[in-house]
């Protein structure tokens, strides 16, 4: 077998088994029209590859797959570790259902636009305490007990229309509908509550695999601070950029992600008697915070902003003070909406923060600000984050090698450097390429320490 044939068939096996990691997860859903309506497209061949493209699967798939390629293990532990990622990629299914509820709410002339924007709020306020309660006592009794009170606001909630392809969702509900025509529609489309459920019951199953890890505390406690981060971005409605920083590098739900492998991989997989030393000294978790931060801001601001040079970036804000004088009407927001056509990919990542009302530690606060005095808060926030951001690269690099100075090993730091090389390479593109090279960019193989 040559090496491109073993990747295909590497590739296939991780996606049959998340295929089954994700039917049994059904499981985990109240039982009725949704959880049947999911089981039916699953055992239709022609439309279950359709319903796994829209759920994300596919791209989850890739995406580990991608990461697990990455790091310097024999075919036989990666192979053994992307077992134990089935569960993560099944979480990050149903996660993408608490995720798509916030679209808009951290800008209210956004949400306004958005449908249900307050019932969206109301439902992840009682949502989000109820997921790190959950988790921190790895029991779903205080999800279920919560679940009554937002399953009332989250029927008028559609989770068609709170999808990015809500005609193909409507076109796979229709199939259903014709051959079910006993079946109410309405629990297919508003469907958002027991999908909530099942993205705490699900997280619960993903924290099972490493309970008995000595990385489990930093796991779950990255894990249930997702939650806990996000419930505080709804309430506190922050303005502060050290603020916005803490809170955005906890709820982006990466510290959580690489713990996951990273214990598997030096505890499960390659065990590591040095690991448990620098895991107790705190070693692993600012290597795990530091890659968590890089990503929330790569996430927001892009790579390309972040690493262009001062004199570059001070001739930028120069033209967008140039386009606020020429709109003084406009808003920051605004501004940076209408020079993003001009400024290609060095603006991608905020024009889509804008566009679609989500958090952003650049815009958060001032985004509504007049176009001048937006952009002299913009540019001083740049500044800093982009200082942050070099100062952050030093750090994670510089910690990934003493791991490796210390341990013997380069799997401790592996998976951080891994998935913070990935996140930068992503964000680079513009929005629509990134989405649209989506799995090109995750199926790229790189085995750098």
């Amino acid at each position: 077998m040559n090496a491109a044939q073993g990747e295909t068939d590497r590739s296939a096996l991780r996606f049959r088994g998340t295929v089954r990691a994700y039917r049994d997860s059904l499981a985990l859903l109240p039982e009725g029209p949704y959880r049947r309506y999911c089981g039916w497209l699953l055992d239709h061949p022609s439309l279950s590859r359709r319903w796994l493209r829209l759920i994300a699967l596919e791209e989850l798939v890739s995406m580990t797959g991608a990461l697990l390629d990455r790091m310097p293990l024999d075919q036989d532990e990666a192979d053994a570790l992307s077992v134990h990622g089935t569960f993560m990629s099944v979480h990050q299914i149903y996660e993408v259902v608490s995720d798509n509820l916030a679209i808009g709410l951290a800008a209210p002339g956004v949400t306004a636009a958005v449908p249900a924007g307050q019932e969206r709020e109301e439902v992840l306020r009682l949502f989000n305490p109820a997921a790190a309660e959950s988790l921190r006592a790895m029991d779903s009794r205080p999800a279920r007990a919560a679940f009554a009170g937002w399953e009332n606001p989250a029927r008028r909630i559609s989770a068609f229309r709170s999808s990015n392809n809500e005609a193909e969702h409507r076109a796979l509900a229709a199939a259903f509908g014709r051959e079910h025509p006993g079946e109410d529609p309405a629990g297919l489309e508003f469907s958002v509550a027991p999908c909530l459920l099942a993205n705490i019951t699900s997280g619960l199953a993903m924290a099972d695999v490493v309970r008995s890890l000595a990385t489990w505390d930093l796991f779950i406690t990255g894990l249930a601070r997702r939650y806990t981060a996000v419930q505080r971005l709804l309430i506190e409605r922050p303005t502060d950029l050290e603020a916005l920083l803490g809170i955005g590098t906890d709820s982006i739900m990466v510290v959580s992600t690489i713990a996951y492998y990273t214990g598997l991989i030096n505890e499960v997989v390659r065990p590591l008697p040095a690991y448990a030393h620098v895991l107790d000294d705190g070693s692993v978790q600012r290597l795990l915070t530091d890659a968590a931060l890089l990503v929330r801001l790569v996430n927001d601001v892009g790579t390309r902003l972040l690493e262009q040079a001062p004199q570059d970036r001070r001739q930028l804000v120069a033209r967008l003070r140039a386009a606020a004088v020429a709109s003084p009407a406009g808003d920051l927001a605004q501004v940076l909406w209408q020079a993003q056509a001009a400024e290609g990919a060095l603006l991608t990542r905020l024009k889509k923060d804008v566009g679609f009302g989500e958090f952003n530690v650049c815009l958060d606060g001032i985004r509504h600000l007049p176009g001048q005095e937006g952009l002299a808060h913009f540019e001083d926030r740049l500044d800093r984050v982009t200082t942050l951001y070099r100062r952050t690269v030093d750090s994670l690099t510089r910690g990934a090698a003493e791991l490796r100075a210390r341990t013997g090993s380069p799997l401790v730091g592996a998976p951080a450097l891994c998935f913070v090389r990935f996140h930068q390479e992503l964000y680079r593109k513009t929005f629509d390429d990134q989405m649209g090279d989506y799995a090109v960019a995750l199926s790229r193989p790189d085995r750098r320490e």
